[in-house]
């Protein structure tokens, strides 16, 4: 796998509604969210969507931490952050 196919995946559920529903929809089931991610086509495992969620949290900006102690908070699908 590569950075590629997991930044694919991550914009096709930013930009698709209904596949966003069934992303949320599995919450914090890695496994669950990387049989979606294979169902429709993206070769990604579990250790890339932690080295995403790994990557993304060191790219968290002052809005993004202003907004978690302000009690929102962004996308989070189980330890996959998303911002939509």
């Amino acid at each position: 796998m590569s950075k590629s196919e997991m930044s694919r995946f991550v914009a096709a559920v930013s930009a698709d509604a209904a596949l966003q529903a069934l992303a949320k929809a599995k919450g914090s089931d890695i496994p669950g969210i990387v049989d979606l991610a294979k169902s429709k086509g993206y070769d990604i495992g579990a250790a890339d969507i932690e080295e995403h969620v790994r990557a993304r949290r060191a790219e968290l900006t002052e809005e993004d931490l202003g907004a978690v102690a302000g009690g929102a908070v962004p996308r989070v699908i189980g330890v996959v952050v998303f911002v939509f």
